[in-house]
């Protein structure tokens, strides 16, 4: 299903986007990648036009048009999206194949996940009082196996050495509506966010949604992948419908909690960051209601920020290109 977006508007900020790709139409006959195919069988279209989008005020760049990403995730599309990997991908497994360094070597993956972690953790330390808590709750809200909270749980302890308990629901779960009926009336002192706003052209709804879920002076975290540089597809690139729907910024990320009645808000680039011991660039956050930091929240980035941030970011990513 695609939305009805005569303005084509920010998913974040509801200001009117500028088109900055050429339009890609997509028809029954268009091969384009696993995802984009997979994502034109889900949503039962006859055809559609693709192209990138710019928000000048908050610099998230999105895939247009919007869609019901929610479809994507659910039994049926999942079966679709393994169908459409196992032919662009032959002789590989959907979820089987190396994805998360199965077969790496276990000192660098470890050497990876421990680089990301000193910065996380000095960004949580900020939000928990040693001593101060007996308990504490986690929801990872979409977290598949549950593999941050998990980290994130030894993290809490050992700084607090608080009990810790956590509750995970993957994304078909949560689509499914089960979240809402096992969740009723609980309360979480933190809910993780990981590697899922980009998925949904829906991401204040979602925010508003979990805060529901959230402790008065409880806190959310919320990683996305720094996918800035991919911008630059512009140049080479016809765009299809990806299932990261969202290129997001730390302006961008700060917008959406604030939009959400956040009052304390941290935002950082990491550029040396982990995804489950592979190397990867993220953009974090922690972000509470009610909460004081131990220290002084960011100020929502400025422009001139983000420009220059966008230049240093596309120096890294070819500095580790060279250095390989």
């Amino acid at each position: 299903m695609i939305y009805q977006d005569s303005k084509n508007s920010c998913n974040i900020c509801d200001n009117p986007i500028t088109q900055i790709s050429l339009s890609n139409k997509i028809d029954s006959n268009t091969r384009h990648s696993w995802e984009s195919d997979s994502t034109f069988e889900i949503l039962n279209l006859s055809e559609v036009n693709c192209f990138l989008g710019f928000c000048t005020k908050c610099f998230q760049s999105t895939i247009y048009p919007k869609f019901n990403t929610d479809l994507i995730y659910t039994n049926s599309g999942s079966q679709i999206r393994k169908k459409y990997y196992e032919k662009y991908n032959k002789g590989k497994i959907y979820g089987g194949d190396d994805k998360y360094g199965k077969n790496k070597n276990i000192f660098e993956l470890t050497s990876n996940e421990f680089n990301r972690f000193k910065i996380v953790s000095k960004m949580i330390s900020e939000t928990i009082r040693i001593g101060e808590i007996k308990t504490y709750s986690i929801l990872d809200y979409a977290g598949g196996d549950g593999y941050i909270s998990q980290l994130f749980s030894l993290l809490i302890h050992t700084l607090s050495k608080a009990k810790v308990n956590v509750q995970v629901y993957d994304l078909i779960e949560w689509q499914d509506f089960k979240i809402d009926k096992s969740l009723d009336r609980k309360k979480f002192d933190l809910i993780i966010l990981s590697h899922i706003i980009e998925h949904t052209h829906t991401p204040r709804k979602m925010v508003d949604k979990v805060s529901n879920y959230l402790n008065s002076n409880g806190i959310i975290y919320c990683e996305v992948p720094d996918e800035r540089i991919l911008i630059t597809k512009i140049l080479f690139y016809k765009f299809g419908l990806h299932y990261h729907v969202t290129y997001h910024t730390r302006r961008s990320i700060y917008k959406l909690f604030q939009n959400s009645d956040f009052q304390n808000i941290k935002t950082r680039y990491i550029y040396n960051s982990s995804n489950r011991g592979n190397k990867a660039r993220a953009i974090v956050a922690v972000a509470g209601k009610k909460e004081k930091f131990n220290k002084n929240k960011n100020r929502e980035t400025y422009r001139i920020y983000e420009i220059l941030s966008f230049f240093y970011s596309i120096f890294i990513y070819f500095l580790h290109k060279i250095s390989r």
